[in-house]
């Protein structure tokens, strides 16, 4: 994802031309680093943004931001390793945008550690933050996405971790590197549909607050 942090800074750099108008965006994660400069990205391609962040209050400058430009935008204050939590202000946002046709699953995250030091409650919540939460809430947003008959789009943020060893962190904790293999399993298990999926392993980089 591009290296930005404002509508400013994005419009500097050099973006595949496509245009959104019209369509609404769900990018969790939203309030820094590269679910930060998706939301911006969306915008600047046309789409209305929901911005799915744990804190509200970290999301309202780049909401401001974002309205600059004439986009809609909707906070979904969600933590998605609370499912029933999260999916209830998916619907929320549902109610106040009418559609999501393109959903970005980048919150998640890794322990660092080594596998021979993990225990079940740090796989437990490693699994539940990543994988569960990115299948349910993808689950979830299919079905709208199916209702409406618009079909849309849904792209994994994944992690390089799936391919490589990164020291510290090993590949069982690098959690969002076990969201890959869920997309061409759900892509044929979801059912016939015009929904399409992805996914996006960007290389490591720094992120703001860590």
């Amino acid at each position: 994802m591009w290296g930005i942090d404002t509508m400013d800074g994005l419009m500097t750099e050099e973006l595949p031309n496509f245009d959104l108008s019209g369509r609404t965006a769900l990018v969790t994660g939203a309030a820094r680093g590269l679910g930060r400069a998706a939301a911006l990205a969306l915008a600047a391609a046309g789409a209305n943004i929901v911005l799915g962040v744990r804190d509200q209050g970290s999301a309202s400058d780049l909401a401001d931001e974002i309205r600059t430009t004439g986009r809609d935008v909707a906070v979904a204050t969600m933590d998605v390793t609370d499912l029933d939590q999260s999916l209830a202000a998916i619907d929320q946002a549902l109610e106040e945008m009418t559609t999501i046709d393109i959903l970005v699953n980048n919150a998640g995250g890794s322990i660092p550690g080594k596998a021979i030091d993990a225990n079940p409650q740090d796989f437990d919540e490693i699994i539940g933050w990543n994988v569960k939460s990115s299948f349910f809430i993808s689950q979830h947003i299919a079905r709208h996405m199916i209702s409406t008959g618009r079909g849309g789009n849904i792209i994994n943020v994944s992690s390089q971790a799936a391919l490589v060893a990164l020291p510290g962190r090993t590949g069982l904790l690098s959690g969002e590197s076990r969201r890959e293999p869920l997309d061409p399993l759900s892509c044929r298990r979801m059912g016939p549909s015009r929904n399409s999926r992805q996914c996006r392993l960007p290389d490591i980089h720094r992120d703001p607050g860590h």
